[in-house]
């Protein structure tokens, strides 16, 4: 299972606030005309940190950065789901192979990856980003005729 460690507020003495309160404190020097002192100090919010926000620094996430960008994630998704109402359920190494051919597709090529192949960690952590889209379910082989139940069958045999 992939890391998903999250620091608590007031831990640490730097990092005490959230993204709301720096979207807020921004909002707050463009549309009121506030300083960018003035609001650091209102939303206790360091004034490096809030200068680097509003001039456009300093703006990815903490950690490393995803390969994929959000777009060629959800295309990755979208094909799983159309396999799954296809009546092929993926697993997650199929998941991992489709990441390897859309790599391999655009001849990038991932140091991280051995083989260009992306890792369990790498599928749960996608799974994870994204996990109002699409989830994990286990997959139980039916027939296609069994499937294939209306509401008058069943009404009709019971």
């Amino acid at each position: 299972m992939p890391r998903s460690y999250k620091r608590k507020l007031g831990a640490r003495r730097y990092r005490d606030y959230d993204d709301q309160s720096v979207e807020g404190a921004l909002q707050r020097v463009i549309d009121d005309g506030w300083s960018l002192r003035k609001a650091a100090k209102e939303f206790k919010i360091p004034y490096g940190t809030l200068n680097n926000r509003y001039h456009g620094r300093h703006i990815k996430c903490n950690g490393g950065q995803t390969i994929f960008n959000l777009v060629e994630e959800r295309s990755i998704l979208k094909c799983a789901g159309v396999c799954g109402e296809w009546g092929f359920p993926l697993n997650l190494s199929d998941l991992r192979h489709m990441a390897k051919n859309l790599l391999d597709m655009q001849g990038r090529s991932v140091r991280q990856f051995n083989n260009n192949l992306p890792g369990v960690d790498w599928v749960h952590s996608l799974l994870t980003r994204h996990k109002k889209d699409i989830t994990q379910r286990l997959a139980a082989n039916i027939k296609r005729a069994r499937a294939d139940v209306s509401r008058e069958i069943l009404i009709r045999v019971f």
